[in-house]
């Protein structure tokens, strides 16, 4: 079922229910039709604000990435200023800073335990890090800029991608050694890399299409690369379902014309698409399924600076999370509560999403 929002020249958005799954989008304003106030008072007179809990900020740096640890407790951001830094998500107090890196740092994510993280930088390395102590436990070299690392769930492995002819490698957690390479025959480099839920498979992505890959190399990869219309389609991110059976991506055509995807993660096969009408976005940057498994949420950019939230039941707009800077990334807390951004401003904000969509829906009954 899609649900058309109305469109007002302030902005294009859309709704859709997917498998269960209500879709959040985060929209741009129209790049050639500029807000009219009267339309622009109709579209956000009934939104909530959602409360600002804490906000973590370096001066004068971008913040390229924000991630939660596990347990929703602590948060870590990758900045240009070649630091990732681990905060107290209560209280957005400054715990550690993890120094080493050439670079200006790329990513940084935490294990599953919360207690090391793994960076990716310009400066052609990943690293490990001690959380507590803020010491480097390992350095993995490559031999081009790595792009994206994580951690497998269980901890015992680390899979990167990177600009090289190397789709991804797969790494222990613990030494730094290389386990295993998945070339691909294009060679060419990867966007974005995920493990699976169980830790069994890891998707790999760059702009012509995903491959899923069993971590034990056995088989050939699975290729989603769709077709339609005789129009290329170009992937612009992707997450897994919670259930990790299905893959949901944010893909655009020839056109520039925005949709998704969900995929049936065994078989490859496309089981549905729905439009995503964003034109004036240029690149969609994130997709992240919320841990409960009813949102899915996307930002674009160049022009989006606020994260918008949808009923998925009733079409309407619940909430705006307002930016003075534009967003790089948007992510639910573990437990669906929060939403932490990332901005090229030097910000990375955590906001209370449960208690404003709860207040919101309390004022309309």
């Amino acid at each position: 079922m899609v649900k058309r929002l109305p469109s007002n020249g302030v902005a294009r958005c859309l709704v859709t229910m997917t498998l269960g799954l209500t879709t959040l989008v985060a929209c741009a304003p129209h790049a050639e039709t500029p807000p009219d106030p009267a339309n622009a008072r109709r579209l956000w007179r009934p939104v909530a604000r959602a409360k600002e809990l804490a906000v973590m900020r370096i001066p004068r740096w971008n913040i390229r990435s924000a991630t939660f640890s596990a347990d929703g407790t602590r948060v870590v951001t990758a900045s240009s200023d070649n630091t990732a830094r681990v905060w107290e998500a209560g209280s957005g107090n400054e715990i550690a800073v993890l120094t080493g890196h050439g670079s200006q740092v790329r990513t940084a994510m935490f294990s599953h335990d919360g207690r090391r993280v793994v960076t990716t930088s310009y400066d052609e390395t990943a690293r490990v890090w001690d959380v507590e102590s803020g010491k480097q436990l390992a350095v993995l070299e490559g031999r081009a800029w790595f792009t994206a690392a994580l951690f497998s769930p269980d901890g015992t492995r680390i899979v990167t991608v990177g600009d090289s002819y190397i789709a991804a490698q797969l790494w222990n957690a613990d030494t730094g050694k290389e386990l295993k390479k998945f070339t691909a025959p294009d060679q060419g480099g990867r966007d974005g890399v995920l493990f699976s839920p169980d830790g069994k498979r890891i998707a790999t992505m760059d702009h012509s299409g995903i491959e899923i890959w069993n971590t034990d190399g056995e088989n050939e990869p699975t290729i989603l690369k769709p077709r339609h219309k005789g129009e290329r389609f170009y992937f612009r991110a992707f997450a897994f379902s919670p259930d990790g059976n299905r893959i949901v991506t944010a893909c655009s055509d020839d056109n520039n014309v925005y949709f998704t995807c969900t995929w049936d993660v065994e078989r490859g096969e496309l089981l549905e698409s729905m439009p995503l009408p964003v034109q004036a976005v240029n690149a969609v940057i994130t997709v992240t399924f919320s841990p409960d498994g009813e949102h899915i949420l996307i930002v674009g950019r160049p022009y989006v600076r606020t994260v918008h939230i949808w009923d998925g039941k009733t079409g309407r707009e619940l909430m705006v999370l307002p930016s003075q800077s534009r967003v790089n990334t948007a992510v639910f807390s573990p437990d669906s509560t929060r939403i932490l951004t990332a901005s090229e401003d030097g910000t990375a904000c955590l906001w209370d999403v449960k208690t404003a969509i709860e207040q919101h829906k309390g004022k309309r009954k």
